[in-house]
């Protein structure tokens, strides 16, 4: 047993390559490349097959509208609490 039985997580695959020294780009925000300091055209960096902009709006499914119904059930519970902690406190007051 012990930390040889639990398996490698896979090691995730880089979204874009440089094109001069082949390596994985972390960020393609900066424009160029962080080890070689080539700068980057963004239709010279290869990365993986491109999908359809359909077929990935279907692959994400229906949006859930949380913030609101989250902030209902807050004020809710707040409402709760406030009145265990009155009805505590009124039978703490009488003697």
């Amino acid at each position: 047993m012990g930390i040889r039985s639990v398996p490698e997580p896979p090691r995730p695959t880089p979204k874009a390559l440089c094109p001069a020294c082949n390596r994985p780009l972390p960020m393609l925000r900066a424009g160029k490349c962080l080890y070689c300091g080539e700068v980057l055209v963004p239709e010279a960096v290869s990365s993986g097959p491109a999908l359809p902009p359909e077929v990935l709006l279907a692959l994400e499914g229906p949006r859930k509208e949380t913030g609101r119904n989250r902030w209902t059930i807050r004020l809710l519970a707040l409402g709760i609490v406030s009145v265990l902690l009155s009805a505590w406190a009124a039978s703490c007051m009488k003697m």
